[in-house]
């Protein structure tokens, strides 16, 4: 049986949906940017905390590493918060200078719309109505967040309409950091890269990428160190990064849809303490707005509907 609960978080509310026969269960706060806070699955033996999101309101609130964001209506940079969109230009605040960052959605307060549970899944809705309040982006759009939670782990659904009179820019990812028993420096990873991109300085991309197919088998991850683009090929498939952690029996898998208007990208980062891993899914490079790569956009009351989760199972064997 799926149930959902809440219970306070500093001075908002946390929503738990729990699967009470495994005890796994996830874990959003809709009125700090529909939060992703907690996820914990099992590999069919025991359960495990698979995702890394802040312990406490204060952390939530200062957002210093964008734990488990969602990134609406771009990932990741715009250069310096400049872009050009239909002949005019606009200026983003620099959240992280010299860039823009992460979008506008990730602290803003959701709706919830509904809350089933039932025997076999337990799933919440949420949206935020984005109408031009932020500098730099003069569009509307209607951001719909769905979390599932079944016997096939977490599946989040999120459906982006264009509300407003004209066309508008738009580009989505999650910014979740997971994690294992093990330290990352100790699990296998897989990658189902084709490319990594070529940044500069600033990790905007400079145009240039080279072939990146190392981690397509599993490969002990060591000391390899990221903050790096890849892309990824869109054939209308799911595309997984696999974490293994061998000595715990675990395989955490992020799993995204590729394809035309999809998750055909992927960020992966590696914090110093070395203890998690941000792994990113995202619908466009990084810079969209200014190089188009992946850019997707929206006719007036068009949407796009973009889905992507998490699961976990017992290790995936060393094949690499």
């Amino acid at each position: 049986m799926y149930i959902i609960e809440s219970s306070k978080f500093g001075n908002f509310e946390k929503i738990f949906l729990r699967n009470e026969a495994t005890q796994e269960y996830a874990a959003i706060i809709p009125d700090f940017g529909a939060n992703l806070n907690e996820v914990v699955l099992s590999n069919g033996l025991k359960t495990f905390p698979v995702v890394d999101g802040d312990v406490n309101a204060h952390d939530l609130v200062i957002n210093a590493v964008y734990k488990s964001a969602k990134l609406t209506p771009f990932p990741n940079r715009i250069n310096k918060g400049k872009y050009e969109f239909e002949g005019n230009t606009h200026e983003l605040l620099t959240n992280m200078p010299p860039h823009a960052i992460h979008g506008l959605v990730f602290d803003k307060s959701f709706t919830i719309v509904s809350k089933i549970a039932s025997s076999d899944s337990a799933a919440l809705t949420v949206m935020y109505p984005y109408r031009m309040e932020t500098v730099g982006f003069p569009f509307s759009f209607d951001v719909y967040i769905e979390y599932l939670l079944d016997a096939d782990g977490l599946t989040t659904t999120t459906t982006i309409t264009n509300t407003g009179e004209g066309n508008i820019p738009v580009g989505d990812g999650w910014h979740m950091y997971f994690q294992c028993p093990c330290k990352i420096d100790d699990c296998l990873l897989t990658v189902p890269s084709d490319y990594i991109l070529i940044p500069d300085s600033t990790l905007i991309p400079t145009g240039d990428k080279k072939a990146f197919t190392l981690f397509n088998a599993p490969l002990i991850f060591s000391n390899t160190t990221f903050d790096d683009c890849f892309s990824i090929v869109p054939d209308n498939k799911i595309a997984e990064v696999v974490l293994t952690d061998v000595q715990n029996d675990l395989s955490v898998i992020s799993w995204q849809e590729t394809g035309e208007r999809k998750y055909n990208y992927l960020q992966i980062f590696t914090p110093l303490h070395r203890e998690t891993m941000a792994i990113e899914p995202m619908t466009c490079q990084p810079d969209a707005f200014n190089n188009h790569e992946g850019l997707i956009i929206l006719k007036p009351q068009e949407q796009v509907v973009l889905r992507c989760g998490i699961k976990a199972e017992r290790a995936r064997p060393n094949i690499g």
